[in-house]
């Protein structure tokens, strides 16, 4: 599947906003330098009504190939995203995406036939392992 790419982004938020493409860019810039300030203090960032950020602090140990006893620890951040409830709330809304990707509508039909079609155990075995967090042999095959 193929998105935007980062011009068109700026091009439809300059429409939708009425804003020019240079403001859209400072703007942007200085929400991502906001979060990286942020996620580097340990702290938790978010962008309201898209997304938050929650840095995990670790560190690594480095090891000189040369010599294995010399070693080096630094630090690494690990982050993980979750969308804010306001972006859920708008994407429940929607009945169906856009696409105009083939492959992808054949595997939407796909799924839909096995839904229609409850007597077919492969399905009926699926959902008895997603409500069980069990995966069959059966079900990876499909996967």
């Amino acid at each position: 599947m193929t998105g935007m790419n980062i011009q068109d982004r700026y091009d439809d938020i300059a429409r939708l906003s009425g804003l020019s493409e240079g403001v859209i860019r400072r703007v942007l810039k200085a929400s991502r330098q906001s979060l990286v300030q942020s996620l580097k203090q340990g702290e938790r960032a978010t962008l309201p009504g898209i997304c938050t950020f929650v840095p995990e602090i670790g560190n690594r140990i480095n090891r000189n190939r040369l010599d294995i006893e010399e070693e080096s620890v630094t630090k690494f951040i690990r982050i993980k995203s979750s969308a804010s409830s306001a972006l859920e709330t708008e994407l429940e809304k929607l009945s169906k995406f856009e696409s105009t990707d083939e492959k992808e509508q054949a595997e939407v039909d796909g799924l839909m036939k096995l839904r229609v079609d409850d007597k077919n155990t492969d399905f009926h075995s699926y959902r008895q392992s997603r409500q069980s967090g069990i995966r069959t042999n059966q079900i990876s095959a499909l996967l």
